[in-house]
């Protein structure tokens, strides 16, 4: 079905019209586009070369003349030559892990392609670049399936292609997109693109141009919104872990209702973009969060079904326990507000990449708990006596932590002695000593790799949550929980009018969030002063100085601040041009340089050569 334009639209909820295709080109045609740019990145790179020659600017395997080429290498369907990049970096990724024989030569290849995605958008203009970065394309999958529809910007973000995503061009789309300077629309073919803000012409207009519900949409507004449900989220819940006697009160109707909408809302962006493209720590963090309360919410309804007051008093106590359980989690969310601020963002992706790391110590650890926990447990049960086993997993742990039980293995408390004594001793060294020395050093490596490059990593990480926020939301952005209300009137999509069915979204939308709506408008008529100057920003090369004087005069007339300066005297002695020509080129590296040194001194050594032959045969004439 297709829809109205409105800022801040996407695909349909629950349904897409086959004769509108929300892509531009043919999937097949795309996918050889990738396959023919594989083909070249193999000639290109047969073997192994140092990263920082290709994303050095003026490297010299990535020329102008390789960046060109690579630009003419899908003919007419040029618009898909940086999505195919991103496709070809992820298929030698994938090169890079099923062989490692051949990984480093593949990791080159993987950071070529990202860097000529890079070079290649950078070229283009920076009114066609959102439309660029935006312009969603499907290819054929292994199995043979047409893949979801994909933006490079969001391929960039699901490969966390940091070097792609921290170029100018992608952050300025990124933040431009945060500030909803840029919004999506749905073009009459069903595709979806970013474009400057429909009412950006009135940024200087009174406070209802303003007031428009699609504003609710933006990533900076829908961010602090969140923050603000989660806090009033947080407050219900200390409400109700505070008094376990309590009825179920307006406290537990707002937790569990918020926790129904968050729950829609993550399991509707997960069937809209992919399990593996939405997953991320924050995400198994709220499914740990949904399950404890999952749980406590069914032990409530029992409590309160039960009639029987010791049985009901029973269903409580374990409904408040596994409430209560959750609280860890839900105050861990909150550092979700200061991750706008990169010291705070870079101390999430250092902490992300230490637990993902710290997976070779879990692994390590486990599999010498299962071989000392049987050892142990087995020695108890050659005694006859199983007494003791839970006392053995309790010692285990304890040693694990620092604090372990020696005296539950001596000769006077254990019959497993000296056996037990000796494996103990054992599983303390290797525990204490050697994994967590292990995990110190991961932990170590995974700090300074973050820090290497804290800037770059952040700007990955910022856009990432900036395209996560606009990926998949509704046709009409319902901030959960307001999310169950959309699915009550959902029902009326197949009934109205495209038209009424739009007009009723509008009024329900302004009427539920008439508050932050009021809020955004009176920010951006009153507070939000250089908005004009952003606007203009979307079309203005940052580099270009164009109103600057190259060979300027100095001041000839008196005024407040000083007397004229004395007849003769100039400043443009030398001028702007003169002044150039003594600068180095920096568009090729120092080797690069001397190769086009040699290949000019070959072009004239030709030319002599040939002149003279020229010359040579005319005497003989």
């Amino acid at each position: 079905m297709e829809r109205s334009g409105t800022a801040l639209e996407a695909a349909p909820l629950l349904h897409t019209d086959p004769d509108h295709r929300s892509h531009a080109f043919h999937p097949r045609t795309v996918s050889r586009v990738v396959d023919r740019i594989k083909a070249l990145t193999m000639e290109l790179l047969p073997i192994q070369v140092d990263p920082e020659e290709l994303t050095s600017p003026t490297s010299s395997i990535l020329s102008i003349e390789v960046v060109e080429a690579y630009e003419k290498i899908a003919g007419d369907f040029h618009r898909c030559t940086p999505f195919a990049l991103m496709e070809a970096r992820r298929y030698f990724r994938k090169q890079a892990y099923l062989n490692p024989s051949d990984s480093d030569e593949n990791e080159g290849r993987k950071l070529a392609c990202e860097a000529l995605a890079r070079k290649i958008v950078a070229r283009v203009p920076m009114q066609d670049q959102y439309s660029l970065l935006s312009a969603r394309f499907t290819v054929i999958e292994e199995d043979g399936d047409e893949s979801l529809p994909l933006s490079v910007l969001e391929s960039a973000v699901d490969q966390h292609a940091i070097f792609f995503l921290s170029s100018g061009e992608s952050q300025r789309c990124v933040f431009a997109l945060w500030r909803g300077l840029l919004v999506q629309r749905v073009k009459p073919n069903g595709a979806i693109e970013y474009e400057q803000y429909k009412r950006s012409a009135d940024y200087s207009g009174g406070f209802l141009a303003h007031f428009d519900p699609d504003r609710v949409g933006v990533p900076r507004y829908q961010f602090f919104f969140r923050i603000l449900l989660w806090i009033i989220f947080l407050m219900a819940y200390t409400v109700a872990i505070q008094t376990p006697d309590r009825g179920f009160g307006l406290e537990d109707v707002l937790l569990y209702v918020q926790v129904a909408g968050y729950v829609l809302e993550d399991v509707t962006k997960m069937y809209k973009i992919g399990i593996w493209s939405s997953l991320s720590f924050w995400l198994v963090v709220n499914f740990s969060i949904y399950a404890l309360l999952t749980v406590a919410f069914v032990y409530r309804v029992a409590d309160l079904a039960t009639h029987d007051s010791h049985r009901s008093t029973q269903l409580r106590l374990v409904s408040f326990q596994w409430l209560s359980s959750a609280a860890p989690l839900i105050w861990m969310k909150l550092l979700t507000i200061f991750d706008l601020y990169q010291y705070f963002g870079t101390l999430q992706i250092v902490t992300f990449r230490m637990m993902r790391e710290s997976a070779v110590f879990f692994t390590l650890l486990a599999l010498l708990a299962l071989g000392f926990g049987q050892a142990l447990t087995g020695l108890d049960v050659a005694d006859q006596s199983r007494d003791s086993t839970e006392a053995v997993i309790h010692s285990l742990i304890q040693g694990l932590l620092g604090s372990p039980t020696f005296e539950m293995y001596e000769k006077d408390t254990s019959s497993s002695y000296p056996f037990g004594q000796i494996l103990y001793y054992g599983w303390s060294v290797l525990t204490l000593v050697i994994l967590l020395n292990i995990l110190v050093a991961l932990f170590g490596s995974a700090y300074q790799e973050c820090t290497d490059e804290a800037v770059p990593t952040y700007m990955a990480f910022f856009a990432g949550k900036t395209i996560s926020a606009v990926r998949a939301p509704d046709t009409y952005v319902y901030v959960a929980p307001f999310n169950l209300i959309e699915v009550c009137i959902l029902p009326l999509e197949f009934v109205l009018s495209t038209k009424a069915y739009a007009q009723l979204n509008r009024y329900l939308m302004g009427t539920l969030f008439c508050v932050p709506l009021c809020a955004i408008a009176l920010f951006e008529t009153h507070f939000d002063g250089t908005r004009a100057k952003d606007f203009a920003a979307l079309t203005e090369e940052p580099d270009e100085f164009g109103d600057a004087e190259e060979d300027p005069q100095p001041c000839r007339t008196s005024d407040d601040m000083g007397d004229a300066e004395e007849e003769g005297l100039e400043i443009s002695k030398v001028s702007f041009e003169e002044l150039k020509k003594a600068l180095p080129s920096l568009t090729r590296s120092v080797q690069g340089e001397i190769l086009w040194e040699i290949k000019e001194l070959k072009k004239r050594l030709d030319k002599m050569e040939n002149d003279k032959k020229n010359g040579g045969k005319g005497s003989k004439e």
